[in-house]
Parts: structure tokens; C-alpha cells; sequence
């Protein structure tokens, strides 16, 4: 089970057999593996130990595919704290009785060792990040439509300046059509260079901005958290990190699975997938085109023998 006390699904090789038995071999989250580059029968060394990778598993969640998972005798021997647990999951059979199992919990192991938080404090934690993602679609939302704004108020100005170039072209012969598709494409130009500066800043302020949005949210998720563990956490060491780019290497860092999530919360690296990147570019310059064909259907409007009879 992962450290939710959830049961992995591993989705290639074998899982750890006897846990209670020191073992070289490994369970490796997807994302941690492709980072990575490891799979079935590969290695890879932590503190000069050598480790092959047994299985791979989905946990389902973006912090529970950065897992790395070993028995319970090595993960305490790489930790350094041989014979203790920093955290452990107790799963009761109703909920019910989930608040005498903290409260006979805390007093088997008393307050001095250890908290015991319920489970749904991840939940809580992890659901900050639902508020995020709210701020930061609606700022989204409203920059396109500040950006379309913006072009459409250039270009309409545009057109007003260039009335006597409009006037001349249509006396030449040029049809509505090409002077309107003229604006539109300046207009496409103009946001493709506000794209490059806006990237730009954003690949400098990105990590910041979506840490300090984390941060606000999850300040009282933080405070109740406190030094909890999982349902039952217990006194010890702290978990091992190991992996470039992963999360936490094995269940039971700092703090507990649970206790952990504050901290893995407030401090967040942002990214985008490709796909995100191309919706964005693609909404832009659908706004750049919206924003430009007011100005290019003005550009029908315009009579040359007026322009010109009124320059």
C-alpha cells in the first residue's frame, strides 16, 4: 500500500514481497521512473547502495508517482533510524470510530512522540491546489480579455491614422478583403511579440507567483497539519530523497505522509505541457483576431473619393 494505506497498483514487474525482510529491490512511481529514465531491472544507487528496480506502480496522484517504495528494514537503515517508524497508517473499520482510534492512539503513544492527525488532512492540503487553479484560470480568462481589448483599441486607432493609405489602396484597386487581412495580420504580429515578452517573464516570475498563490492557500492547512503524521503517525527519523525531480523517495519524510503535504505545498515549481502551451498560444491569437476584425471591417467602410477629397 502507498502512504495513504491505499493499495499500489503496480503496473509492470513485482511488488516487494515480505516487507519486513531487508531487500535491494525497489517500487518506483511511473513519474519518478520516467524522470529517471529507469525501468524493470534497472538500477540505481543512494548513499553508495545499489538498488534494482522490481515494479513500477500507479498511485493515481502527481505526489504518489514520485514515490520510491523499499522494505521496511532497508528505508529504515538508508534513513538512518533502524528500529523506528516516522509515520504509519492505521485504517479503522467505520468512520465512526475514526476520533477513539485518534484519541486511544495518541494515548498508547503519547504526545511527546508523536501526532495523530486524521487522513483528511491531505485532502485538505491538496485541495488548495483546486483554489489555484480557480485565481489562475480566472486571470487568465481576464488577461485574454484585456489583451483583445488592447488590440482592438490599437487597431481601430490604426485604421483612423491610415485612413488616407486605406483611401489610396482602394482607389489602386485593392480589395476590402486585403487591406482587412493586412490589420489582421499586424494584429498577429503584435501579440506574437507580447507572447515572447510575457514568456519571457513568466519563465522568471512563474515559480514565484504560483508558490506565493500555494503559500496564502494553504497557511491554516499548514497550522492544523502541525507535526501530524498519517491516522497514526509515530516518533523516528525522516525519509530519503534520492531521485532528481522526484518528490519524496520513499513514505515517511519529514513530518509523515500527511504531515509532509504542507511542505511539499509551499514550495511548488511550475510547468506547463506542451499541450497547455499550445492552448495558450492558440487562445491568444484567437483573441488577436478577434480584436482585429472591427478595425479590418472599418477598413470597408472607408470611401477613397472622401479620403481623398478631404486631404
Amino acid at each position: 500500500m502507498d502512504a495513504t494505506g491505499k493499495a499500489l497498483n503496480i503496473t509492470t514487474g513485482t511488488g516487494l514481497g515480505d516487507y519486513t525482510t531487508a531487500s535491494t529491490n525497489a517500487l518506483l512511481g511511473t513519474t519518478l521512473a520516467e524522470k529517471n529514465n529507469l525501468s524493470v531491472g534497472s538500477t540505481f544507487t543512494i548513499n553508495d547502495q545499489t538498488y534494482t528496480v522490481a515494479g513500477l506502480f500507479d498511485a493515481g496522484t502527481a505526489f504518489g508517482n514520485n514515490a520510491a517504495y523499499l522494505t521496511l528494514p532497508t528505508a529504515q537503515t538508508l534513513a538512518g533510524t533502524p528500529g523506528e517508524l516516522s509515520s504509519m497508517v492505521v485504517t479503522v473499520d467505520s468512520l465512526d470510530n475514526v476520533a477513539t482510534a485518534k484519541t486511544e492512539l495518541q494515548s498508547a503513544l503519547g504526545s511527546t512522540t508523536a501526532d495523530v492527525t486524521q487522513g483528511q488532512n491531505l485532502e485538505t492540503a491538496v485541495s488548495s491546489l483546486g483554489s489555484v487553479k480557480n485565481v489562475s484560470f480566472v486571470a487568465f480568462i481576464a488577461a485574454l480579455g484585456t489583451a483583445g481589448l488592447i488590440i482592438l483599441l490599437i487597431m481601430v486607432m490604426l485604421v483612423r491614422e491610415r485612413r488616407r493609405e486605406i483611401g489610396v489602396l482602394k482607389a489602386i484597386g485593392a480589395p476590402n478583403r486585403t487591406i482587412g487581412l493586412q490589420f489582421v495580420l499586424e494584429a498577429l504580429v503584435l501579440a506574437a511579440m507580447g507572447s515572447a515578452v510575457g514568456a519571457i517573464i513568466a519563465s522568471f516570475a512563474s515559480g514565484g507567483i504560483a508558490s506565493a498563490l500555494v503559500s496564502t492557500n494553504t497557511t491554516t492547512t499548514a497550522a492544523t497539519t502541525g507535526r501530524g503524521a498519517a491516522i497514526a503517525g509515530a516518533a523516528g527519523g525522516a525519509g530519503g530523497a534520492g531521485f532528481p525531480g522526484g518528490g519524496t523517495g520513499f513514505p515517511g519524510g519529514q513530518g509523515g505522509p500527511f504531515g509532509g503535504a504542507s511542505q511539499l505545498l509551499t514550495s511548488v515549481t511550475a510547468s506547463a505541457s506542451p499541450g497547455v502551451i499550445a492552448g495558450g498560444i492558440a487562445a491568444v491569437f484567437g483573441v488577436a483576431i478577434i480584436g482585429a476584425l472591427v478595425p479590418a471591417l472599418l477598413t470597408a467602410r472607408i470611401r477613397p473619393v472622401e479620403v481623398l477629397r478631404g486631404e
